[in-house]
C-alpha cells in the first residue's frame, strides 16, 4: 500500500514518472531491478541531474528505416540510463499500428512485422550493451486502446503467425532480450497474462526463450494460480495476484508446484544479474537451472 501511495503521489502530485525498485532482498544481499520508462530517453529522479537526451519518437525513428542509427539511440538511452542508476528499460515497444486513436501510435515502429523486428532487435541490442535489461512489449496483438482490458482478440493460425508473432520471434531470437512484457487483452480466451499458449507454449517452448516475463502495469493478470501455470514471472509493479497468500494457497491446495515457483524466481534472477557483469549471484542460478534440467 505504501509502494502505491508514493507511486501515485509522484506521478499525479509531481508530474513525475519515479523509477521502480522491485525484487530486493537484503538478507539475501539480492539487488533490486531499477526501471526506467524509456521510449525517447531515460527517466531522470535525482533532482541534481540537469537534463537527459530526448530523441524524436519511434515511429518517427522508424520512418527513416536506419536501424544503425536506431541501435544507436538505444546505446546512448542506456548509458544514461546506467548514469541514472536504473537497469530494467520498459521498451522497446514492438506492437502493430491498427487503430489511429491506439495510445502507442507513436511508440512503436509502424505497421509492418518486418520493420517492426528488425528495428525492435537494434533497440534491444542497443539497450543490453550497457547492461540494461529490455522489455519488449506488449505480447502479444495489443493495438487499441480504451478497450484493452476487456477486448478478446482472435485470429487464425496464419495470421497469427505471418503477421502478430514475427517481430516478436526476431527479438527474442536475434536480439536475446532478458525480458518481455505480457499485454492486457486476452488471446483466443485468455488474458496474456495468463496464456498458456503464449507464453509457454510459443514463448519459451518453440522459442527457446529463457528470460521472464513480466505483465503490463497495474491490473496486468487476474488470477495469480492461472498465470503461475502459464508461465509468467513477475507482476507488476506491486502484487495484487501474486500475493503470498495465493501463493501459498495455490501450493496447499496442489494447484501449482514448488518446481515452478523456483523456475520462476530463478530465471528472473538470472536474467537480472547478467546486467550486473556477471555476478556470483548470476553464476548461482544459471547452475541451479541447469541442475534442474
Amino acid at each position: 500500500m505504501l509502494f502505491r501511495s508514493k507511486f501515485f503521489g509522484n506521478f499525479i502530485f509531481k508530474q513525475r514518472f519515479p523509477h521502480i525498485y522491485v525484487g530486493r532482498n537484503d538478507r539475501l544481499n539480492i539487488p533490486p531491478w531499477v526501471l526506467s520508462d524509456g521510449p525517447r530517453g531515460a527517466r531522470v529522479l535525482d533532482k541534481d541531474v540537469n537534463a537527459v537526451t530526448t530523441f524524436p519518437v519511434a515511429m518517427a525513428r522508424a520512418a527513416s528505416w536506419n536501424i544503425n542509427l536506431e541501435y544507436k539511440v538505444h546505446d546512448v538511452i542506456s548509458k544514461e540510463m546506467r548514469a541514472n542508476k536504473t537497469n530494467y528499460a520498459a521498451t522497446p515497444c514492438i506492437n502493430l499500428l491498427r487503430h489511429p486513436g491506439w495510445g502507442r501510435a507513436q511508440e512503436t515502429y509502424g505497421e509492418d512485422p518486418w520493420l517492426l523486428g528488425e528495428f525492435g532487435v537494434a533497440a534491444v541490442k542497443g539497450i543490453e550493451k550497457n547492461n540494461v535489461m529490455a522489455c519488449p512489449k506488449h505480447f502479444a496483438l495489443n493495438s487499441i486502446e480504451n478497450s484493452r482490458w476487456v477486448i478478446d482478440v482472435t485470429a487464425d493460425e496464419r495470421t497469427l503467425r505471418e503477421v502478430y508473432l514475427p517481430h516478436f520471434k526476431k527479438v527474442i531470437q536475434e536480439g536475446k532480450s532478458a525480458s518481455i512484457m505480457s499485454a492486457y487483452n486476452k488471446v483466443r480466451g485468455k488474458y496474456s497474462g495468463s496464456n498458456e499458449e503464449l507464453l509457454t507454449n510459443i514463448l519459451k517452448k518453440e522459442w527457446e526463450f529463457d528470460g521472464f516475463i513480466s505483465t503490463d502495469w497495474m491490473y496486468g493478470i487476474y488470477d495469480g494460480v492461472e498465470a503461475i501455470n502459464a508461465g509468467l514471472n513477475v507482476e507488476m509493479p506491486w502484487q495484487d495476484e501474486y500475493s503470498y497468500g495465493t501463493i501459498k494457497d495455490g501450493l496447499k491446495e496442489d494447484k501449482i508446484k514448488i518446481k515452478d515457483i523456483d523456475e520462476l524466481v530463478l530465471s528472473t534472477r538470472s536474467e537480472e544479474h547478467t546486467s550486473e557483469l556477471q555476478s556470483p549471484m548470476y553464476l548461482v542460478c544459471r547452475l541451479l537451472l541447469e541442475k534442474k534440467k
